[in-house]
C-alpha cells in the first residue's frame, strides 16, 4: 500500500514539472512581442539550435540569415556553406522554399551544426521577434533562435 502511494505521488510531481515547464514555454512564448526589429534587413545571428548552442570551429564565423523584404529572398551562411532561398510571409506566418546551398568542404564539427541546422528551415512555418531576438518556429516549436546583429 505504501508502495503504491508512493508511486502515485511521484506520477503527479512528475506530471506537474512536466505541465509546468510546458506551461512556462508558453507564457514565454505567447508573450506579446515587442517588435522593435524588423525581420527583413536586419542580419540575424543564430544562438541556439533547440536547446543547443552551435559553437564553430572557427570563432570569427557564426550562422546568420538575412531576410530581403524587396525580392522576398533570403541568405546566410549556415557553418560552412553560403545559402539562399525565397520566403512567403503574412503575419507571423512565415514559409522558407527553394532552400540551396552551396557545397564547401570544412571541418566535421561544423558541417555537423550545418547538417542540423540546413534541414530545420525547411520545417519553419512562424516566426515572433521580441526585441532583438528572432524565434523560428513549427507551431509552438522554438527550432531556431537568432539574435540581431548591428
Amino acid at each position: 500500500m505504501k508502495r503504491n502511494t508512493f508511486l502515485i505521488l511521484f506520477a503527479l510531481i512528475v506530471l506537474f514539472s512536466a505541465c509546468k515547464q510546458k506551461e512556462n514555454l508558453q507564457k514565454i512564448y505567447n508573450k506579446a512581442p515587442i517588435e522593435t526589429l524588423e525581420l527583413t534587413q536586419t542580419q540575424w545571428h543564430l544562438i541556439k539550435i533547440g536547446a543547443i548552442k552551435p559553437k564553430l570551429i572557427r570563432e570569427d564565423q557564426s550562422i546568420n540569415i538575412v531576410f530581403d523584404k524587396d525580392n522576398l529572398h533570403f541568405a546566410g551562411f549556415s557553418g560552412c556553406n553560403r545559402y539562399f532561398g525565397n520566403f512567403n510571409k503574412k503575419k507571423s506566418s512565415i514559409k522558407l522554399e527553394n532552400i540551396g546551398a552551396t557545397k564547401m568542404d570544412c571541418p566535421e564539427n561544423d558541417m555537423s551544426i550545418e547538417n542540423k541546422y540546413l534541414p530545420l528551415l525547411d520545417k519553419v512555418d512562424n516566426y515572433t521577434i521580441h526585441t532583438d531576438t528572432l524565434f523560428l518556429s513549427q507551431g509552438i516549436r522554438i527550432l531556431l533562435i537568432f539574435i540581431a546583429k548591428g
